[in-house]
Formats: structure tokens, C-alpha cells, sequence
């Protein structure tokens, strides 16, 4: 730490003495200067730090609306060889699926059984 006045460091009898032995300026003059720009700097590390997160969700926001955009652009047939037709309307994709239990087989045994006696 520096004299606000005469830019000589501030050693530690100058603290004890309160005053700058090169110009005679109180020391707790230099220390409130000194905090003050320790503060402001503190200040900008946390803007900037909060400038920087901002940019970094704008981006990713803006990554976001991009991958929405190619799936919606995306279309998706789930047939084989439309090489010669052309797709004039995307409806949307349906799938299902169906279990059959071993309930149907016990069900059907019976009338197998009647045409192999």
C-alpha cells in the first residue's frame, strides 16, 4: 500500500505512528483510499462475474431455440422406399404396441384339442 500523496509505501511503523514519515499525510487517509479501491474492485470482479453468467444463459438459450428449430424442421416417415413420392403433409408420428399374455394360449388350447381327437 502506497501514500495517496507522495506514492511512498506505507510500512508498519508508519500504521503504528498514523502518519507518512516522507509528507506527513495521516496513514488512515491512505488505508480508507485503499479499501475504498479494494471495494471497487471487488465491485467490478462481481459485475463482470455477472456479465459473464448472463452471456453464458444467453447462449445456451440460444442453443436451445436452435435444437427446437431442427426438430421441428425435422420430418420423420417411419415407411420404406418413398424415393418416387413426395410428402406433402407431416401428421405426426403413432406407434402402439401389444401384449398378448399366456391367458390367450390356455383360452385356444382347448378348441386345438377338439380337432386332434
Amino acid at each position: 500500500m502506497n501514500c495517496i500523496k507522495c506514492g511512498h509505501e506505507i510500512t508498519s511503523e508508519m500504521l503504528t505512528s498514523g502518519i507518512c514519515f516522507q509528507c506527513g499525510v495521516p496513514t488512515s487517509d491512505t488505508v480508507e483510499a485503499y479499501e475504498r479501491a479494494q471495494q471497487e474492485e471487488k465491485r467490478k470482479r462481481v459485475e463482470m462475474q455477472s456479465i459473464a453468467k448472463q452471456e453464458q444463459l444467453r447462449k445456451q438459450e440460444q442453443l436451445q431455440q436452435e435444437e427446437v428449430l431442427r426438430y421441428k424442421e425435422h420430418l420423420l416417415s417411419t415407411g420404406y422406399s418413398f424415393e418416387t413420392c413426395s410428402i406433402k403433409k407431416y401428421v405426426g408420428l403413432v406407434s402402439g404396441e401389444s401384449v398378448i399374455g399366456t391367458g390367450w394360449f390356455q383360452q385356444w388350447n382347448p378348441i386345438f384339442q377338439i380337432y386332434l381327437v
